[in-house]
């Protein structure tokens, strides 16, 4: 219950890519993490995010065409 009411909150206040680099910006500040591991961090996070980003349009788009195509087929 906690983790879902943290989750709403997080969504509509911050976005996660901009939580893990404000994180990581933290620890590389506090000695915790190299600046080389900062690095690493951010390009893993935010690449794999982007990627599953584009993956998501692809798929509403492929089904939003499929949902399309049965319509046109039951009015012929």
């Amino acid at each position: 219950m906690l983790k879902n009411g943290l989750d709403k909150f997080l969504d509509k206040i911050v976005s996660r890519k901009l939580l893990v680099w404000i994180t990581a910006t933290v620890l590389m500040y506090g000695a915790k993490i190299t600046s080389d591991d900062w690095v690493l961090i951010c390009m893993v996070y935010l690449g794999s995010q982007g990627v599953l980003d584009v993956v998501e349009r692809f798929l509403k788009v492929k089904n939003t065409t499929t949902t399309n195509n049965i319509n046109v087929n039951k009015n012929d």
